[in-house]
């Protein structure tokens, strides 16, 4: 069946998170001929010849078929330092009333964005990499009302790609950014860790990093299907005097304890969202990329 044209969606950058929201587009079975990416870098649109219609890998923002096509959704999926820059082209060509505008630029509030395209529903998203297997997080949040069909139009697009949430609040994509969109980079450490720990005490590196995905795969499946509280989870394998407590003494009470080591790392990455929101130029006028 012809798919309508009010159900295409154009990606702006294919990098990691445009990436993987294309992926998890395909992966939920959208039509390939429905998604569009607009990409300046020739090595990402070559990589992504085999995914979708060569037509809809776009190097150029004026070879945006606006005049064809209308996008339902328009996803920046640029990095913060070029939001502004994108914005400000997009502003040029976009038709009035045109598309839901979704960004998922890390630290950069709507305000920001509205300045250009204040005609258009603008959303904010934090989704995750995950989102390319159909298992992601991602925090949503407008000013307008939730039951709008812009915003019902987008939550169901991010639904196919794993949980989300819609914040009350902007000023909570802080610590969603710092949670949720850094944290599968915190878990890849510590995975990266166990490995070079394992290897350490004479396991082969590829063995050791095999047994620490795997124990991390169940031991998180586990706490979803018991849908029980870390704490309780914890305590249930760490046997007094035996040897997990004996591991869990060091994470509490070295000089440097892991609730304070994550305390700290998550108050960072919030710091940094604020300024890459105060780094944003206000104001651009933007020529084509």
């Amino acid at each position: 069946m012809a798919l309508s044209s009010f159900d295409s969606v154009l990606v702006i950058g294919g990098g990691h998170m445009g990436g993987a929201l294309l992926r998890g587009w395909l992966k939920a079975q959208r039509d390939p001929r429905s998604l569009y990416l607009l990409d300046t870098d020739s090595l990402c649109r070559t990589s992504w010849e085999s995914w979708l219609p060569s037509s809809h890998i776009i190097g150029h923002s004026d070879d945006i078929p606006f005049n064809e096509i209308h996008f339902s959704c328009i996803v920046l999926a640029v990095k913060p330092q070029q939001i502004a820059h994108v914005v400000g082209t997009l502003c040029q060509r976009l038709p009035p009333l045109s598309s839901c505008i979704v960004s998922v630029a890390a630290g950069i509030p709507l305000a920001s964005i509205a300045h250009h395209l204040g005609h258009s529903v603008i959303i904010r998203a934090m989704p995750n990499l995950a989102c390319a297997i159909g298992k992601g997080i991602t925090a949503l949040y407008s000013a307008h009302a939730k039951d709008t069909p812009c915003c019902a139009h987008v939550h169901r697009l991010f639904a196919c790609l794993g949980m989300t949430l819609w914040l009350e609040e902007e000023e909570r994509f802080d610590i969603i950014t710092a949670l949720c969109g850094s944290g599968p980079a915190y878990l890849y450490y510590f995975l990266e860790c166990l490995t070079k720990a394992g290897a350490h005490y004479g396991l082969s590196e590829a063995d050791a990093q095999q047994l620490a995905l795997s124990m991390v795969d169940g031991a998180t499946a586990l706490a979803i299907e018991k849908k029980e509280a870390p704490r309780t989870l914890r305590a249930r394998v760490t046997s007094p005097q035996g040897t997990t407590a004996a591991a869990i003494d060091v994470f509490q009470h070295h000089t440097d304890t892991w609730d304070a080591i994550i305390q700290r790392a998550i108050e960072q990455a919030m710091r940094r969202a604020k300024q890459l929101a105060e780094e944003t130029p206000k104001h651009t006028h933007a020529p084509s990329p």
